[in-house]
């Protein structure tokens, strides 16, 4: 069960939020496929992803506010960190995985997990 709730995050962190309301943008097809506990699992992970996603958000504000110069550069780089677009859901499980098959990152955030999977997928990229 863990395994889809990755891979859907991963999913969810590569398709950006849609303008529109076609079918093809829509999450319920995937939604569909997944039976309670999994849509539970599902929601618990991406509301911990949002909680991130502010924490985040909290520390790009303070360094605004003290380096307003500087805030589009530094929210330019910000982007390219979380830029997760050469990661497929299971590279991520994949990497996921081995990530916390050592016990030395067993204790480790997710988001430190998945910057592992974003490296392992610049890795894997051919040219």
């Amino acid at each position: 069960m863990r395994i889809v709730l990755l891979a859907m995050l991963t999913l969810l962190a590569i398709k950006p939020a849609f303008a529109d309301n076609s079918i093809d943008s829509s999450f319920y097809a995937t939604w569909r496929l997944m039976n309670s506990t999994e849509k539970a699992q599902f929601s618990a992970g991406y509301l911990h992803g949002w909680k991130d996603a502010a924490s985040v958000l909290d520390i790009a504000i303070e360094y605004v506010k003290e380096n307003p110069k500087e805030a589009l550069g530094s929210l330019e780089k910000l982007k390219k960190v979380y830029d997760m677009s050469n990661l497929k859901p299971d590279l991520a499980v994949k990497t996921l995985e081995a990530f916390y098959s050592d016990s030395d990152n067993q204790r480790a955030p997710l988001s430190k997990a998945m910057s592992a999977a974003r490296f392992a997928a610049r890795a894997n990229q051919t040219p």
